[in-house]
């Protein structure tokens, strides 16, 4: 999935398309719990770029799976598939920020870092708007709740908090960050808190349909709400059968769906967990993190306690459905796929002032890693090497596999935009790494000390075996580069 990434990242800089990926791979590690991985790629691009960076896609083979207009009730993002990379997302605005979607495009931009993925340089959110993404995103899903804002609760400070709550103000993202972390009950007043009390509990979807209602501050806005609610959903049914719907299960869907609401609100079923039921009337979001001076789900649904100013309460104990949304071990002999530390070598991390022994922040600096200065990876990538030493040419991703009871160890590699992902294996993993340490005529030689192969009987297939990588255009001779690149 990270090489997904570096694929996406390199169709939009060679369209011109400004774009920034966001969560998952992304995003700095420590904004997720270890061992979090991710499905898809989601790319943020500038609203005017979104139909440009589809059309490019479209070229590079990414098929459409959902529109624009039928990928959710915001109508924010249009979902692509590729037969190598999977699924992306791809967003012209971003649900709970109500900002005009142009000048948050801009206001992201600017502030924008460059972060390693799959050994590619990125375009991503600064640190301090990608954790207001998470915690914005996760204001949807209950689940995410539960595991990324508690995560957040655990790692930021209270001073992150307190900046975040800020920025959150200045980019009209209050609502949704009070979903997440459990403060909507002090916005009943806003006309989108229906909304997201709805979506942050699972609600029905009669309930969704009346609170986008309240949420449409125009007479037009409104009706096109209306006018949309009985029809159904053509791509997510296409989607849910697994081929093109009939005419006939387009209609059956169509009537399904008055059919459903009326039942809905004769006898009060929802789509939610059962123990949401009294709180979408309290307002209290569903195992919300506790933050520092802010409230928290208190243990009967018609109440909320105040935290005191300054303490991090516990999160509260995990409701039946927890070890549902906890990542399950991987079996044994996987490699992990956690997200990489991606900074660059030369750029080390800024200190977490919650880890003991941390070195004091400078003089003047704010002593936490969100807000302080953040490492930005250089677009060079890589140390000059050794005169004769081979290099990743420029244009290739590379994801490196740890050894696995069944692997000696792995190396995906592509080149971006447009290449195929290629994997190394074992030994071929191993030349891969010392052509990037041993000068060129030497290695054939310390393969075989490597692995006690006769030098006679391995020494051509070396050879041989870096000369195609060269000429693929994966490693390049110093001073090398392919055509139309800069070394």
């Amino acid at each position: 999935m990270e090489l997904a990434h570096a694929e996406i990242q390199a169709v939009a800089r060679a369209r011109g398309v400004d774009a920034l990926l966001v969560k998952g791979y992304a995003a700095d590690p420590r904004l997720y719990v270890r061992g979090r991985v991710s499905s898809d790629v989601d790319v943020l691009t500038r609203p005017s770029h979104a139909d440009l960076l589809v059309q490019a896609l479209h070229e590079y083979d990414w098929n459409t799976v959902s529109t624009f207009r039928s990928g959710s009730i915001f109508q924010h993002a249009q979902t692509m598939r590729h037969p190598h990379w999977g699924l992306v997302d791809i967003h012209r605005s971003f649900p709970g920020f109500e900002t005009d979607p142009e000048e948050l495009f801009d206001q992201l931009w600017a502030q924008r870092r460059t972060r390693l993925v799959a050994g590619y340089p990125c375009d991503v959110p600064r640190t301090l708007e990608h954790a207001l993404i998470i915690l914005v995103h996760a204001a949807r899903s209950p689940k995410s709740m539960t595991q990324d804002v508690g995560h957040l609760a655990e790692v930021l400070t209270e001073a992150d908090w307190r900046r975040l709550e800020q920025r959150a103000a200045e980019l009209e993202a209050t609502v949704a960050f009070a979903a997440a972390t459990g403060q909507l009950p002090n916005y009943r007043d806003r006309p989108t808190h229906d909304l997201w009390l709805v979506l942050s509990h699972e609600g029905t979807r009669s309930q969704e349909w009346r609170a986008r209602m309240k949420a449409a501050t125009t007479v037009g806005g409104k009706l096109a709400v209306a006018l949309r609610a009985p029809l159904p959903n053509v791509d997510h049914l296409r989607m849910d059968l697994g081929r093109e719907p009939t005419a006939l299960e387009i209609t059956r869907a169509t009537v399904s769906r008055p059919v459903r609401a009326v039942t809905e609100l004769l006898t009060g079923r929802a789509r939610r967990r059962p123990d949401t039921a009294d709180r979408l009337t309290a307002g209290a979001s569903p195992g919300a993190a506790p933050l520092p001076g802010g409230v928290h789900a208190a243990e009967h649904p018609h109440e909320v306690a105040p935290a005191h100013p300054g303490t991090v309460l516990p999160s509260p104990a995990p409701g039946p459905d927890a070890a549902s949304s906890m990542p399950l071990p991987p079996a044994p002999g996987t490699p992990s796929t956690a997200p990489a530390d991606t900074t660059a070598p030369d750029q080390p991390a800024a200190p977490d002032p919650r880890v003991p022994g941390s070195p004091p922040a400078a003089p003047g600096q704010p002593d936490s890693w969100l807000l302080g200065p953040e490492p930005i990876a250089s677009p060079a990538r890589r140390a000059p090497a050794r005169a004769g030493v081979l290099r990743p040419a420029p244009g290739t991703a590379v994801v490196e596999v740890a050894p696995s009871e069944t692997v000696l160890g792995s190396v995906c590699l592509a080149l971006v935009p447009g290449g195929r992902p290629v994997v190394l294996n074992d030994s071929a993993a191993l030349i891969w790494h010392l052509a990037q340490s041993t000068p060129e005529d030497s290695l054939p030689q310390v393969l075989a000390e490597a692995t006690g192969a006769p030098l006679t009987e391995i020494g051509p297939q070396v050879r041989d075996f870096v000369s195609d990588l060269v000429t693929q255009g994966f490693l390049s001779r110093q001073g090398q580069c392919r055509s139309g690149e800069q070394p």
